[in-house]
């Protein structure tokens, strides 16, 4: 009864506390010109706002804590964690406080912001906050220490830097981890009871509401890197608690849960950067909110869907507290399932040609299938000698595949003294012969091989064209352009040859009449 009073009475100092401190910071900042021009292209605001918001957050949540563990060891109330550890946290979390407040007042590179986050989650290490003594999932098996400090730092930095990353609308990492804190503290609440966790967790959520008045939108005041970044570090070392106290399940599944939206928003904005070619460091305006923005969601509304997101995702771990291997399958698989869909609604290209290139995996068969009559049809012309030959190869070359429809269109000199089935003298006095699957192809692309002068061909193209359609090409262009190319032109050549009664078609006669080097032109 005593402990349950003192997290409220925490939570309610912690909310005035930080709501009066918050206002003093600011005005502070305003007074001083101590503000923050937003990058128009990346940020909503358009107007310089104070982005000092950490400090507050930093001096609310360290002066409460260290309060109120001197309080308990005044009421001589028996406290889970030793003095050594709360001030190695503490420690730590100045440490990365420090880093995000050089970055807000003078820009500090995202490496050494990284070597400090390293350096306090190594701290936290040795300061018994670790994950080497955790079973796997859904085993007994324990990692060791060295695999558990890797694994921790791991942890610390996923996490600081997710609250981070989402940190761009108005009150959407102060309110995602809000929710996030109250989802932390009723896990450990209901399961290890933890009471120098649960203060740590209900001090966070009560700075985070008394700061969250200036910074709903229209915001007043930022977070700044100096604030997101401690709130993401007191939460990845709060849910240390649980992954060194809990049950399996409860250890892997619950921190991760509760921090979906921002770990689901850092592993997103790297896998798409990877995709994209650009460094994992660079800012951009593609983020989760962002991407809201652009498809029509407004500013409040984009944070108050983020907000029922978190709130989503909350309740998901709430629901792995007294878990079963059944339970936690099906949950995973139903995040999974909804993430997937809802990065697809958010329409990153990077991600659509990734999953392009799946399919084209799968349909690889086909394409090989296509390929492959192409590569024969090359074959085949190696040994045609008549233009009526080179229309049947070319006809069957194309009917079964994705292409439809051909043009072979060239002026001889001098003209063939038999036109065969199929061929026509155009009106410019070229000869041509082409088939359409149909009547003709109106509307799609065409792709244009242009054979350049010869003393028998003094001008020729090859035209493939194909109906629009969102169906894949299963055909390698390189094929077309470079190996049955080659074929048609030679065959050509050969062909008009033997039709003026040449006696002498071999390749090295034909190689004689063919141009250095065609020119091919797609259109």
């Amino acid at each position: 009864m005593v402990l349950n009073l003192m997290y409220m009475a925490a939570f309610v100092l912690a909310a005035l506390s930080a709501w009066v401190v918050t206002w003093a910071v600011r005005e502070w900042a305003l007074r001083r010109g101590i503000t923050f021009t937003p990058d128009a292209e990346r940020h909503i605001h358009q107007t310089p706002v104070p982005r000092l918001g950490g400090i507050a957050i930093y001096l609310t949540f360290t002066g409460i804590v260290a309060s109120a563990t001197f309080s308990c060891w005044l009421l001589n109330i028996p406290f889970n964690t030793s003095l050594l550890s709360i001030v190695t946290f503490l420690g730590a979390g100045t440490i990365v406080f420090l880093a995000g407040l050089y970055d807000d007042l003078r820009g500090l590179s995202p490496w050494w912001k990284l070597a400090a986050e390293t350096a306090a989650a190594l701290l936290l290490v040795a300061g018994g906050f670790e994950i080497g003594k955790i079973g796997m999932l859904f085993s007994n098996h324990q990692i060791g220490s060295a695999a558990g400090a890797v694994v921790t730092v791991a942890w610390v930095l996923l996490v600081t830097n997710a609250f981070n990353l989402i940190d761009g609308l108005d009150g959407l990492a102060a309110g995602s981890a809000f929710c996030s804190t109250i989802i932390v503290f009723l896990s450990i609440y209901f399961t290890t009871h933890i009471n120098s966790a649960l203060i740590f967790a209900i001090v966070l959520a009560g700075v985070i509401l008394g700061f969250l008045r200036y910074n709903f939108n229209p915001a007043s005041i930022f977070l700044g890197d100096s604030g997101s970044l401690f709130i993401g570090f007191v939460l990845s070392a709060i849910a240390l608690f649980s992954f060194t106290k809990s049950s399996t399940a409860l250890a892997v599944g619950v921190p991760v849960a509760a921090f979906g939206l921002p770990i689901v928003d850092t592993i997103v904005a790297i896998a798409r950067r990877f995709l994209g070619g650009k460094p994992i460091f660079t800012a951009d305006g593609q983020h989760i909110h962002h991407r809201l923005m652009k498809l029509g969601w407004s500013h409040r509304n984009a944070v108050m869907l983020l907000y029922v997101v978190t709130a989503a995702f909350g309740a998901i771990s709430l629901l792995l507290l007294n878990p079963d291997k059944v339970q936690v399958a099906f949950l995973f698989a139903s995040v999974a399932l909804v993430v997937v869909l809802g990065v697809r609604y958010l329409g990153y290209m990077e991600f659509a040609e990734m999953g392009r290139i799946a399919e084209r995996a799968i349909t690889q068969r086909q394409i090989m299938v296509n390929n492959l009559a192409i590569r024969r049809a090359s074959e085949e012309l190696k040994n045609c000698n008549s233009l009526d030959g080179l229309r049947k190869v070319l006809l069957h070359a194309f009917a079964e595949n994705d292409v439809d429809g051909f043009r072979l269109e060239f002026r001889a000199s001098p003209e063939p003294r038999h036109l065969p089935d199929g061929f026509v003298r155009a009106e410019n006095g070229r000869l041509y012969t082409e088939w359409f699957r149909g009547e003709s192809v109106t509307a799609g692309w065409s792709m244009q091989l242009t054979f350049a002068d010869s003393d028998r061909m003094s001008e020729g193209r090859l035209t493939l064209a194909r109906s629009h359609t969102k169906q894949a090409l299963m055909i390698d262009v390189n094929v077309l352009m470079q190996q049955l190319y080659d074929e048609v032109a030679a065959a050509l050549v050969r062909c008009l040859r033997a039709e003026q009664g040449a006696t002498d078609t071999s390749a090295e006669a034909v190689r004689d009449d063919l141009p250095a080097r065609p020119h091919r032109s797609p259109s």
